[in-house]
């Protein structure tokens, strides 16, 4: 009886120690994982949240630009500037006639004054908001940027607006000087804040002189901020946790350089949120993890014993077998079944569960993988809609400002590349092919963008028949012309080589370009979405998905330096 208790002590103790012991570890590890994967997770979301107002206020710059072309572009628009004859109330009936044909957004657009020379005319009445001060007048005149900024200004009803501006071209000879300016409605600014939670605490968008563009309360609409230190940082996104009456607030500050380099517009999105409420859910983990603690260690104390006495039930039973069998010298009757033989049933079993799930596993494993490549094959064929849109839309300006040649050009351009992108649904094009259909994308670009830039290409002669997945290098092609060539201020050039490297082809496109942070260096594939957006990423995809992990892209660059980007892939045995 004696040794049985020491037995049972010197083996179930330990156990029960250590259980304990592993189980204090484990959701100590599962505290602290959690905690900081919740505050990662709460940041990038709003961060991410930020950035889709980003693209809500794209949007409204977008349909700004797209409205002012659609009014200098009507016959109505010229014929009013034609007419000087009209008076004042025929000019403005005009003038909202105008409005009627090119489909003006009421929703957006809360009035559009028009100013030439010296008359003017507005779609709302006179009365509604204040002079325009001449300044701007001025600065509209002779702006060059896409759209200038006034600031925030206030209808007789005290309702806020923003407003913008556009010089009207040089193109209309009967106009010395002109321009367009827009009201638009601060609540539509608004809308965009429906991602955040405003019991949260509150989000507006300030402009670079710390001024109050838009709030999601409504209020302080044009005040200037001036304890702005508050949301300035070295680096953006950017986050930090400040006492604000009393209050822990947590505040995240996030800019777009897109937004910024196109519109010119120094704003940046602002979150001044309850650190308490927001991180309320963190808290209660913490309290539920506690609790979880003490009672998963009681469970832990209580399961040891049971299990450290099924332990010692075998040995139990072999210590009486034995006894037994020493007094009276021959071995006991077996009774049934050992309870170890459960226990080797019960590891059979388990052994044939795990085989069934790596059996689950790996089928599951080559359906997503067939899904994946049938996606890839999918984007693959494709038209990216933007350069689409794009085309279409200049084809038309072409029709109304250009001759007939031109376009029937840029229209075979536009077929050439169509067939050879679409090629029959064939996957595999070759690389003289490939370089074809580049210059048929380049020929259009050039209509679009005249005199903006040179390209030059180097291909080896002996790859020109080279089988090749097709459309890897017109995404390359197209952001080094958005990214690289388009904001430069003087003339481009780009370089395009297809190299011959043994048993593979290497393929380069440079650009002398702005190029970007940070820096020239081999960036990782889970940058390329970030650095040039989801073609290049789409493009790496399809080409280690086809030729292998090995293969892929490589992007080099610096600011004011241009871009490098290498494609590499395997000749096709």
């Amino acid at each position: 009886m004696i040794g049985r208790k020491s037995l049972r002590f010197r083996i179930v103790m330990p156990t029960i120690f250590l259980f304990i012991l592993l189980t204090a570890a484990l959701i100590t590890v599962i505290r602290f994982s959690a905690n900081r994967t919740i505050e990662t997770f709460i940041h990038d979301d709003i961060d991410a949240k930020q950035s889709d107002m980003y693209q809500g206020m794209t949007m409204v710059m977008d349909e700004l630009n797209l409205f002012y072309s659609r009014i200098v572009l009507s016959d109505a628009f010229q014929n009013l500037i034609a007419d000087g004859d009209l008076d004042d109330e025929a000019r403005r009936e005009h003038f909202l006639s105008v409005m009627d044909q090119v489909g003006m957004n009421e929703a957006l657009f809360t009035d559009v004054l028009f100013k030439y020379d010296t008359r003017q005319v507005r779609t709302a009445q006179e009365d509604t908001f204040g002079p325009i001060p001449h300044a701007f007048v001025q600065r509209t005149f002779e702006s060059q940027r896409l759209i200038e900024f006034f600031g925030v200004v206030d209808d007789t009803s005290g309702r806020p607006h923003l407003l913008f501006s556009k010089r009207l071209s040089p193109a209309f000879g009967e106009v010395e000087a002109g321009g367009l300016f827009f009201y638009v409605d601060e609540q539509v600014f608004r809308s965009f804040y429906d991602t955040i939670d405003a019991e949260l605490g509150h989000t507006f968008i300030l402009a670079a002189d710390n001024t109050v563009i838009s709030n999601i309360a409504g209020d302080h609409v044009g005040d200037r901020i001036y304890d702005a230190g508050l949301f300035t940082f070295d680096t953006l996104p950017g986050h930090t946790v400040q006492e604000i009456d009393g209050e822990a607030m947590l505040i995240i500050v996030n800019d777009s350089r897109t937004f910024t380099n196109r519109y010119h517009l120094e704003w940046r999105v602002v979150s001044v949120l309850s650190h308490d409420k927001l991180y309320a859910s963190v808290v209660q983990m913490d309290r539920l993890n506690l609790l979880l603690g003490i009672a998963m260690a009681f469970t832990a104390f209580f399961l040891s014993l049971r299990v450290a006495k099924r332990i010692t039930r075998p040995v139990r039973s072999i210590i009486t077998r034995l006894r037994t069998f020493t007094k009276t010298g021959t071995p006991p009757e077996k009774q049934g079944r050992a309870e170890s033989d459960e226990l080797v049933e019960l590891e059979n079993t388990y052994d044939e569960m795990i085989e069934k799930i790596l059996e689950l596993i790996d089928t599951n494993k080559k359906k997503a993988e067939a899904q994946r490549k049938l996606e890839l094959y999918t984007l693959q064929m494709q038209i990216n809609p933007h350069f689409l849109y794009n085309t279409l839309d200049t084809i038309g300006w072409q029709a109304k400002l250009k001759n007939q040649p031109e376009i029937e050009q840029l229209v075979l351009a536009l077929a050439k590349f169509f067939r050879l992108s679409l090629h029959k649904g064939d996957k595999y094009i070759n690389v003289e092919e490939e370089i074809e259909l580049i210059g048929h994308f380049l020929e259009i670009e050039l209509i679009r963008f005249p005199d903006k830039f040179t390209v030059t290409t180097n291909i080896d002669e002996n790859i020109r028949k080279e089988k090749m997945l097709k459309l890897l290098l017109q995404p390359i092609v197209e952001n080094a012309i958005k990214h690289g060539i388009a904001e430069l201020d003087r003339k481009g050039h780009i370089t395009i080589n297809a190299i011959d490297e043994g048993t593979d082809i290497r393929f380069e496109v440079i650009d002398d370009g702005i190029g970007f942070e940070p820096g020239a260096q081999h960036f990782k594939k889970a940058d390329l979405d970030t650095m040039r957006g989801y073609g290049l990423k789409n493009v790496d995809d399809r080409i280690k998905l086809e030729y292998g992990p090995t293969y892929g892209i490589v992007v080099d660059s610096k600011p004011k330096g241009g871009t490098k980007v290498t494609l590499r892939i395997k000749k096709d045995s």
